[in-house]
Parts: structure tokens; sequence; C-alpha cells
């Protein structure tokens, strides 16, 4: 009787044994340890699950996306970015593979695409009533940098890598630091407020921050204005006599006779912007000017480029330049630039030619 219980007891222990035994025996692994993104969205990372059972996957990032969360056996998942990370930090976060009572957990991190002196910003910004244009300061690891013009402040309803997404989408919106360029935008409403959206990239394709400058137009009413007329030149000089309006508190003059004599293919933004460029590198040649009068200047070459920009009591400069342009066979234009039309556009020109 004592043998036939001991044999009992050692079956039920073995019983015991094996039952406890096939529940720990839930096995899963994984190749990776680690899932490493690269800061841009849409990279793509496959992790390969070995088990002996069914598992999940859980814990998984808003910013990333599993092709499955669930399975059986050996499987491989792929896992996606679904947004950039236009940060300077990395984020990481850590998944777990629960197969039964096993358990695995993976860590996974995404890189951030923001770098430091990478940044681009306006440098001189000139506004008038239907143009705005500028140069730019680039930091050192600017490599090449995006720009665009916008009519509300897109950062009210798109996210920072949806704006980023549609800089790149239009080539035209990519410049160069070694370009040295300005820009204008020409075409704009009087009046109105626009925004600038600038941002730079390494030779890495990593970015600086995105900046955003907000600018508004002048009028095209009652502004301040010098008026150039009766153009005349002979042998040895041009004539030319100003006048200036009610708006007026003086006016700064610009004679351009052999400096830009291609300056009528630019737009009125950039030809301001270099006036006001000249005003500020070269202040001792530009007095300010009270009232009108008759000038002269030699005539060194058949054609002449005349300027005027006046300023108000309140010191400011007017959305309107006049422009006198005129050669010796006739060909004269003399316009107040305010108006470009009504299509807005982008123009660019080179300071190296400019400046020649």
């Amino acid at each position: 009787m004592k043998k036939v219980l001991s044999v009992l007891l050692v079956a039920l222990l073995c019983a015991t044994f094996i039952s406890c035994s096939s529940s720990n025996d839930d096995e899963v692994s994984t190749d990776l340890n680690e899932l490493n993104f690269a800061g841009t969205s849409g990279d793509v990372v496959v992790l390969s699950i070995h088990s002996n059972t069914n598992w999940t996957i859980s814990g998984v990032p808003s910013w990333l996306k599993a092709s499955s969360t669930n399975g059986t056996g050996n499987a491989s998942v792929t896992f996606t970015t679904t947004s950039a990370n236009n940060s300077s930090a990395e984020r990481t976060a850590d998944i777990f593979v629960q197969a039964g009572e096993a358990s695995k957990s993976v860590h996974v991190r995404q890189e951030g695409l923001n770098v430091s002196n990478c940044d681009v910003t306006p440098n001189l910004m000139i506004t008038l009533a239907n143009d705005f244009a500028c140069d730019f300061n680039c930091d050192e690891e600017v490599k090449y940098f995006y720009i665009a013009r916008a009519t509300s402040a897109w950062d009210d309803r798109m996210t920072e890598e949806e704006i980023i997404d549609k800089l790149k989408s239009d080539p035209d919106n990519r410049l160069s630091p070694n370009d040295d360029l300005v820009i204008s935008f020409s075409g704009l409403t009087q009046k109105t407020n626009y925004y600038l959206y600038l941002i730079g990239f390494d030779k890495n394709g990593k970015h600086g921050n995105l900046t955003k400058t907000e600018i508004k137009t002048k009028s095209s009413t009652n502004q301040a204005q010098a008026f150039i007329s009766s153009v005349q030149y002979n042998t040895t000089q041009w004539k030319w006599t100003t006048s200036v309006n009610a708006y007026s508190d003086h006016y700064y003059q610009f004679v351009a006779c052999n400096v830009i004599n291609s300056s009528n293919t630019y737009s009125k933004g950039i030809i301001a912007w270099y006036f006001k460029n000249q005003l500020d590198s070269k202040p001792s040649d530009f007095s300010p000017i009270k009232n009108g009068g008759a000038w002269t200047c030699p005539r060194n070459t058949n054609y002449v480029d005349i300027m005027t920009w006046a300023v108000d009591s309140n010191g400011e400069l007017s959305g309107i330049v006049n422009r006198y342009t005129g050669t010796i066979s006739g060909v004269s234009q003399n316009t107040a630039m305010a108006s470009e039309g009504t299509t807005p556009q982008m123009c660019r020109a080179r300071k190296a030619d400019l400046m020649r």
C-alpha cells in the first residue's frame, strides 16, 4: 500500500511540474535591441521577431507606425516614421513584444533634424506699396535654403513639418548663399500683411530654425514724392527738374548714369533695395534735399537713370520711389515705382550685377 501511495505521489508531482513549465516555455526574441531612424518622415526599419507562440506589440509612439502589432511565431514587422523630428533633440521610446509570459523590449530613437549655425534671416528689408525686397543673412553651415511668400500665417493652420514640405515642394524656392541674391516679391496688394518664410539646410540635409517675418506693404496714396520732369541732354550733361508734393519733408536723389545700366530688367523692389543700400553704405553721398529744383550731371554715357525717394514728416520713406530712365536715342520712361501689375511674382538679382 505504501508503495502504491509513493508511486501516486511521484506521478502527481511530475504532472504539476509539467503544467508549470509549459507556461514558462513561452519564448520571444528580436534580431535588434534598438531601432534607429533618420529625422525625416518615411524612414523604415524592419524588426525580426522569433517566438513559439502568439505575440503582441505595445508602446509604439505616435511618430512611428508598425506594419503589424500582433502575430504568431516568427515574423518581420516594418516600422515607419510618420513625421519628421524638426527639433534639435532626438526623440525616443521603448516598445514591447509580449508572447505569453515572455516579454522583450526594443528601444527606438529618431534623430533631430534641427542643427545649429544653419539659420537664414532677412537682412536689408525694403517695403513699397506693391513690392518688398531683401537680401539674406546665412549662418556658416547653410548649404542651401528655401524661401516663400504667404498671404496668411501658415503656422495658424499647418504644422512646422507641413510648412517645410511646402517650401521644399517648389524647386524655384531653393537658393544658395553663394548666389548672394536680392529677392523681391512684386505685384502685391497695398496695405496688406504678408509673411516671408525661410529655412536653411546643411550639406547633410539637416535644417536650422524655420523663420517667419511679417511684412506690411505701404499705401500708394498720400505718399511723399519728389517728381522728375523736363529731362534734357546736350553733349556734356543731362538736365532735369524735381518738384515735391505736400507730403514730402525731404527727399534723396540718386543718379546712376553708369552704374546699373541694365536696371530696366529688374523689379521695382530690387531697384529700391539698391537705392536704400547706397543710402546706408554711403550716407555722405546723399544729403537730404528739402525743395525741388533744377539739376545736372555729366553725360558720361548715353544712358541716364534718375531716382528720387521722399521722406514724410514722420521720417518714413515713401511707399513710392520715383524714377526716370532714358537714352539719347529718345527712349525714356518716367514712373512712380509703386504698381507692378496684378500677378505676384518673385524676382531675383545678383548683388555682383547690381554693384558693378
